[in-house]
Protein backbone atom coordinates (compact mmCIF):
# COMPACT_ATOMS: atom_id res chain seq x y z
CA UNK A 1 0.00 0.00 0.00
CA UNK A 2 1.45 3.72 -1.11
CA UNK A 3 0.60 6.55 1.15
CA UNK A 4 1.17 10.05 0.46
CA UNK A 5 1.89 12.00 4.02
CA UNK A 6 1.28 15.37 3.00
CA UNK A 7 2.38 17.46 5.88
CA UNK A 8 5.69 15.20 6.13
CA UNK A 9 6.28 15.89 2.37
CA UNK A 10 7.23 11.80 1.54
CA UNK A 11 5.55 8.78 0.01
CA UNK A 12 5.28 5.58 2.52
CA UNK A 13 4.70 2.61 1.56
CA UNK A 14 2.80 0.03 3.75
CA UNK A 15 3.24 -3.80 3.88
CA UNK A 16 0.22 -4.90 6.36
CA UNK A 17 1.77 -8.41 6.26
CA UNK A 18 4.78 -7.55 7.49
CA UNK A 19 3.24 -4.91 9.71
CA UNK A 20 5.91 -1.98 8.50
CA UNK A 21 6.02 1.38 7.09
CA UNK A 22 8.30 2.65 5.19
CA UNK A 23 9.20 5.90 3.55
CA UNK A 24 10.37 5.48 0.06
CA UNK A 25 10.29 9.15 -1.70
CA UNK A 26 11.32 12.01 -0.16
CA UNK A 27 12.84 13.30 3.02
CA UNK A 28 10.65 13.40 6.52
CA UNK A 29 10.09 16.63 7.15
CA UNK A 30 11.97 18.85 4.39
CA UNK A 31 9.89 20.31 2.02
CA UNK A 32 12.04 20.88 -1.11
CA UNK A 33 11.70 21.14 -5.23
CA UNK A 34 12.86 17.83 -6.75
CA UNK A 35 16.39 17.44 -8.75
CA UNK A 36 15.86 14.85 -11.89
CA UNK A 37 17.81 11.61 -11.48
CA UNK A 38 18.42 11.55 -7.65
CA UNK A 39 17.91 8.58 -5.53
CA UNK A 40 14.09 8.10 -4.10
CA UNK A 41 15.85 8.77 -0.27
CA UNK A 42 17.11 12.22 -1.38
CA UNK A 43 14.16 13.57 -3.86
CA UNK A 44 12.11 16.73 -1.76
CA UNK A 45 8.42 17.04 -2.53
CA UNK A 46 6.48 19.99 -1.33
CA UNK A 47 3.09 18.70 -0.53
CA UNK A 48 2.70 14.94 -2.20
CA UNK A 49 -1.09 14.50 -2.83
CA UNK A 50 -2.03 12.19 -5.30
CA UNK A 51 -0.94 9.06 -6.42
CA UNK A 52 -1.28 6.90 -9.03
CA UNK A 53 0.00 3.56 -10.13
CA UNK A 54 1.13 2.69 -13.64
CA UNK A 55 3.34 0.60 -15.97
CA UNK A 56 7.24 0.85 -15.66
CA UNK A 57 6.39 -0.13 -12.83
CA UNK A 58 5.45 3.51 -12.28
CA UNK A 59 4.25 5.45 -9.03
CA UNK A 60 3.29 8.27 -9.97
CA UNK A 61 3.16 11.64 -7.39
CA UNK A 62 0.74 14.64 -7.65
CA UNK A 63 3.88 17.10 -5.97
CA UNK A 64 1.00 19.78 -5.15
CA UNK A 65 3.42 23.11 -3.89
CA UNK A 66 5.97 22.22 -6.37
CA UNK A 67 3.42 22.16 -9.67
CA UNK A 68 4.86 19.20 -10.93
CA UNK A 69 3.84 15.19 -10.94
CA UNK A 70 7.02 12.95 -10.15
CA UNK A 71 7.61 9.30 -11.44
CA UNK A 72 8.95 7.09 -9.12
CA UNK A 73 10.69 3.74 -11.23
CA UNK A 74 10.83 1.74 -8.25
CA UNK A 75 11.50 -1.33 -10.88
CA UNK A 76 14.66 0.55 -11.64
CA UNK A 77 17.92 -1.05 -11.59
CA UNK A 78 19.52 -0.17 -8.06
CA UNK A 79 21.79 2.95 -6.84
CA UNK A 80 23.02 2.06 -3.69
CA UNK A 81 19.86 0.13 -3.44
CA UNK A 82 17.54 2.80 -4.76
CA UNK A 83 15.49 3.84 -7.65
CA UNK A 84 15.24 7.18 -9.53
CA UNK A 85 12.77 9.79 -9.43
CA UNK A 86 12.23 12.42 -11.91
CA UNK A 87 9.47 14.94 -12.86
CA UNK A 88 7.39 13.62 -16.14
CA UNK A 89 4.55 16.93 -15.94
CA UNK A 90 4.23 21.09 -15.01
CA UNK A 91 6.90 23.18 -15.35
CA UNK A 92 7.01 24.45 -11.76
CA UNK A 93 5.30 27.43 -12.89
CA UNK A 94 1.45 27.63 -11.39
CA UNK A 95 -1.02 28.27 -14.01
CA UNK A 96 -3.83 26.69 -15.65
CA UNK A 97 -3.55 28.43 -19.03
CA UNK A 98 -2.91 26.61 -22.46
CA UNK A 99 -4.40 23.76 -23.61
CA UNK A 100 -1.69 21.67 -25.27
CA UNK A 101 2.46 21.17 -25.54
CA UNK A 102 4.62 18.89 -27.35
CA UNK A 103 6.01 17.40 -24.41
CA UNK A 104 3.97 17.16 -20.43
CA UNK A 105 7.10 19.14 -19.08
CA UNK A 106 5.81 22.44 -20.92
CA UNK A 107 2.73 22.34 -19.96
CA UNK A 108 1.96 23.96 -16.42
CA UNK A 109 -0.03 22.64 -13.49
CA UNK A 110 -1.42 24.75 -10.64
CA UNK A 111 -1.34 22.84 -7.48
CA UNK A 112 -1.89 19.33 -8.94
CA UNK A 113 -3.43 16.82 -6.83
CA UNK A 114 -5.43 13.94 -8.26
CA UNK A 115 -4.03 11.67 -10.72
CA UNK A 116 -5.62 8.81 -12.94
CA UNK A 117 -3.87 6.39 -15.47
CA UNK A 118 -6.00 4.63 -18.04
CA UNK A 119 -5.24 0.97 -19.83
CA UNK A 120 -2.93 2.11 -22.10
CA UNK A 121 -0.69 4.07 -19.34
CA UNK A 122 -1.93 7.74 -20.16
CA UNK A 123 -1.86 10.08 -17.20
CA UNK A 124 -4.92 12.01 -16.14
CA UNK A 125 -3.86 15.01 -13.96
CA UNK A 126 -6.53 17.34 -11.95
CA UNK A 127 -4.73 20.62 -11.26
CA UNK A 128 -6.84 23.19 -9.94
CA UNK A 129 -9.87 23.91 -11.91
CA UNK A 130 -8.52 21.63 -15.29
CA UNK A 131 -7.56 18.13 -16.37
CA UNK A 132 -4.70 17.70 -18.08
CA UNK A 133 -4.05 14.36 -19.88
CA UNK A 134 -0.07 13.45 -20.20
CA UNK A 135 0.21 11.12 -23.46
CA UNK A 136 2.43 7.63 -22.35
CA UNK A 137 5.10 6.23 -24.49
CA UNK A 138 5.07 3.26 -26.73
CA UNK A 139 5.96 1.05 -23.19
CA UNK A 140 3.12 2.54 -20.90
CA UNK A 141 5.54 4.96 -19.16
CA UNK A 142 4.84 8.80 -19.20
CA UNK A 143 8.45 10.23 -19.29
CA UNK A 144 7.20 14.33 -19.49
CA UNK A 145 8.49 13.79 -23.49
CA UNK A 146 5.60 13.01 -25.02
CA UNK A 147 2.22 15.48 -25.43
CA UNK A 148 0.08 17.05 -22.96
CA UNK A 149 -3.45 18.32 -23.64
CA UNK A 150 -6.27 20.03 -21.84
CA UNK A 151 -8.94 17.66 -21.54
CA UNK A 152 -11.32 19.78 -19.08
CA UNK A 153 -12.16 23.05 -17.82
CA UNK A 154 -9.19 26.22 -19.60
CA UNK A 155 -10.62 27.24 -23.00
CA UNK A 156 -13.82 25.99 -24.22
CA UNK A 157 -13.65 22.92 -26.67
CA UNK A 158 -15.47 23.94 -29.90
CA UNK A 159 -17.32 26.34 -28.65
CA UNK A 160 -18.64 24.66 -25.92
CA UNK A 161 -18.47 25.92 -22.51
CA UNK A 162 -17.94 23.41 -19.92
CA UNK A 163 -19.39 23.06 -16.39
CA UNK A 164 -17.55 25.56 -14.07
CA UNK A 165 -15.18 23.60 -11.50
CA UNK A 166 -13.22 25.61 -8.47
CA UNK A 167 -10.78 22.82 -6.95
CA UNK A 168 -10.61 19.10 -8.29
CA UNK A 169 -8.98 17.23 -5.80
CA UNK A 170 -9.69 13.42 -6.61
CA UNK A 171 -9.75 11.88 -9.58
CA UNK A 172 -11.06 8.01 -10.55
CA UNK A 173 -11.13 6.24 -14.14
CA UNK A 174 -13.60 3.57 -14.88
CA UNK A 175 -12.14 1.82 -17.80
CA UNK A 176 -14.81 -0.66 -18.37
CA UNK A 177 -17.63 2.77 -19.32
CA UNK A 178 -14.74 4.91 -20.30
CA UNK A 179 -15.56 7.47 -17.13
CA UNK A 180 -13.58 9.89 -15.39
CA UNK A 181 -14.96 10.73 -11.75
CA UNK A 182 -13.49 13.89 -10.42
CA UNK A 183 -14.32 15.38 -6.69
CA UNK A 184 -14.80 19.46 -6.43
CA UNK A 185 -14.00 19.75 -3.11
CA UNK A 186 -15.14 23.81 -3.37
CA UNK A 187 -18.43 22.86 -4.62
CA UNK A 188 -19.06 19.65 -3.31
CA UNK A 189 -19.92 17.51 -6.08
CA UNK A 190 -18.87 14.38 -7.93
CA UNK A 191 -19.01 14.78 -11.43
CA UNK A 192 -18.89 11.65 -14.40
CA UNK A 193 -16.72 12.78 -17.29
CA UNK A 194 -16.93 10.18 -20.28
CA UNK A 195 -15.19 10.51 -23.79
CA UNK A 196 -17.48 11.28 -26.49
CA UNK A 197 -16.24 10.16 -30.37
CA UNK A 198 -16.39 13.25 -32.87
CA UNK A 199 -18.02 12.40 -35.90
Amino acid sequence: MWVADTGNHVVRRIDLAADTVESVVGVPEAPGDLTDGVTASEALLGRPVGLALGPGPSLYIADEENHRVVRYNFGAPAVAGESEVNHVAGTGRPSSAGSEAAAARQLSLDSPRGLAVDGDGNLFIAASDVIRLAVADDSGVVTGLGPAFTIFGDYPKDGVVEAAATRISALLLADSGGRLFLVDENLGFLAALRRVEGP
